[in-house]
């Protein structure tokens, strides 16, 4: 029995550094990428955007924190954020897909899960970095219109949270096109199209039915009388409905999937 747990608790150990590894090498290989230059540039464009927006109709916006929320969160929620997440999970398929590397993937002594998981991981990671940056900069721009009302902390952390996880639900269904979709541009092209689905999910208050509604309500972008109308617990299950059902998927397939003959 105890050699039994022994050699348990030895292939956990194992697993774990294995997948710790693939995490390590697809993070080096977002760190030596040109898709940072997406990531500074998106987040602080549908800033820049949302506070001049903003800074036009405060006469009517009069909310302050909240409604320079919803101005800035307009465009990043709707499409900058799921279009750099799109972008990052592209990147993370496009080495496999290049020449003959797909065969090289399929002959590793590196389970398929795995490499799965560590590509997830690092855009998780990737999207949590974007989200901290693109609350700092509407900090940054409350600042500027010097609002007499305190910080929302409180509702800034549910945005935060919203932001991330509703994007996990998007990464997750990127992820699944980037894999069996061999061109880097086609699985962006049909994130613009579900963008527009989202949006328009969500403004007629369907936006449990598609990861990019879910990220759109969640953060309250559709208009000033959507913030926080989300029921948390609704948004948390259905979140994790569409991560696990497109991870699901997406190991089916890379289980199933062998070399390539072309």
């Amino acid at each position: 029995m105890v050699l039994e747990n022994t050699g348990l608790r030895r292939k956990n150990c194992e697993v774990n550094e294995m997948l710790k590894n693939t995490f390590a090498a697809e993070r080096l290989k977002l760190k030596g990428s040109l898709i940072w230059l997406a990531f500074f540039f998106l987040p602080a464009f549908s800033v820049f955007l949302g506070a001049v927006n903003f800074s036009y109709n405060q006469e009517m916006l009069t909310h302050q924190w909240q409604s320079l929320w919803t101005q800035v969160s307009l465009f990043y929620g709707n499409l900058f954020l799921p279009i750099l997440i799109a972008i990052a999970c592209a990147y993370e398929w496009r080495l496999e897909h290049t020449g003959r590397n797909w065969n090289a993937l399929m002959t590793v002594p590196v389970p398929r899960r795995d490499i799965y998981w560590g590509k997830f991981a690092a855009v998780a990671v990737f999207s949590l970095l974007a989200q901290i940056l693109f609350l700092a900069l509407y900090f940054c721009a409350g600042r500027i219109f010097r609002f007499s009302d305190p910080f929302p902390a409180s509702d800034a952390a549910r945005w935060f949270f919203c932001a991330w996880l509703g994007s996990l639900a998007v990464a997750a269904m990127q992820l699944l096109f980037s894999m069996v979709i061999r061109s880097f541009a086609v699985p962006i092209g049909l994130e613009l199209l579900f963008c527009i689905l989202g949006f328009g999910l969500a403004a007629k208050g369907k936006w449990q039915f598609s990861p990019n509604s879910l990220l759109i309500a969640g953060l309250g972008s559709v208009n000033q009388d959507a913030l926080g109308a989300v029921d948390m617990g609704t948004f948390v299950l259905i979140c994790f409905l569409f991560i696990f059902l497109f991870c699901l998927l997406s190991l089916f397939f890379l289980r199933k999937r062998d070399i390539r003959t072309e």
